[in-house]
């Protein structure tokens, strides 16, 4: 167990690579240090989980260290095609032991918690919600970049390690389920109302890449996947009012489905992009 003393200089280090400015910090650090800080930021998702134990200030410091390293570990993306094989030994080697060490499953049970918290209005849960959903988003971004790499050697293997994990840790499920809260969250202003459309955007963006690396696997997730279901089928309604009505979308959805639906579904992806028809 690291005591209070080594927990926040931990959060402290890992706040000052965050904020450094490097592109591509992975590239910039040796073995050993990207060795630890992989561990440590494990280490620090499981430790906030619900029910693990670490109350008051020590989770607290856990959370703060969670979220910052997972600035860092979104940076897992390739940058360009002119990295040598033996570079990306490294990105591999990351994103795999984010994904056997169940991380994904760690972040689901998380955002289960911060979702039933948001829609209760517990104070300051609709911010702290907010910024979970970001850096889960950041997490799948910084694996599925990894993912994405099909030229590379050992990259079947992730994507098949990833798929399977997909569907045991309900990660997209949980992700969808948390961007819904917020928008049914009594806290909800206007403020909150663009962050969570920007993210609705990369969410999008993520389900395409999600079904160009793993077709078919939306379609399979949503027979035990409500939320997806829900949040799917707006996107598919709206796309299909925008082409039959032009701008009056939100006013057909805000008639046909509740709130929830409406504010969900302004994604600037309409649902044939986001959900093919040869996924359902």
């Amino acid at each position: 167990m690291i005591d209070d003393e080594q927990l926040w200089s931990a959060a402290e280090n890992a706040a000052a690579i965050s904020g450094s400015g490097i592109a591509y910090p992975w590239n910039d650090i040796g073995d050993a240090t990207a060795a630890g800080l992989l561990q440590l930021y494990i280490h620090a998702a499981h430790m906030t989980r619900p029910g693990v134990g670490a109350g008051g200030a020590h989770a607290e410091a856990y959370t703060q260290l969670r979220s910052t390293l997972a600035k860092v570990v979104c940076k897992l993306c390739i940058p360009g095609s002119g990295h040598i094989r033996a570079d990306f030994r490294r990105y591999l080697t990351i994103a795999s032991a984010l994904v056997k060490s169940h991380t994904l499953r760690c972040y689901s049970a998380i955002a289960a918690e911060a979702a039933v918290a948001a829609l209760e209005g517990v104070g300051g849960a609709t911010r702290a919600a907010l910024r979970l959903l970001h850096e889960n988003i950041q997490l799948l971004r910084g694996i599925l970049g990894v993912a994405s790499k099909a030229g590379f050697e050992g990259v079947a293997e992730l994507r098949q390690e990833l798929e399977a994990e997909f569907v045991a840790s309900g990660a997209v499920e949980h992700c969808v389920r948390l961007l819904l809260a917020l928008t049914e969250s009594p806290q909800s202003n206007a403020w909150l109302a663009r962050m969570v459309q920007a993210v609705d955007d990369v969410f999008a963006d993520l389900s395409d890449l999600c079904h160009i690396i793993f077709p078919g696997l939306l379609g399979r997730l949503l027979p035990t996947s409500r939320s997806l279901s829900f949040y799917l089928s707006c996107q598919l309604v709206t796309g299909c009012a925008e082409l039959g009505r032009g701008g009056a979308a939100a006013s057909v959805l805000s008639a046909a489905t509740p709130r929830t639906a409406c504010r969900c579904s302004t994604s600037r992806r309409q649902g044939a992009m986001l959900c093919p028809r040869s996924d359902w």
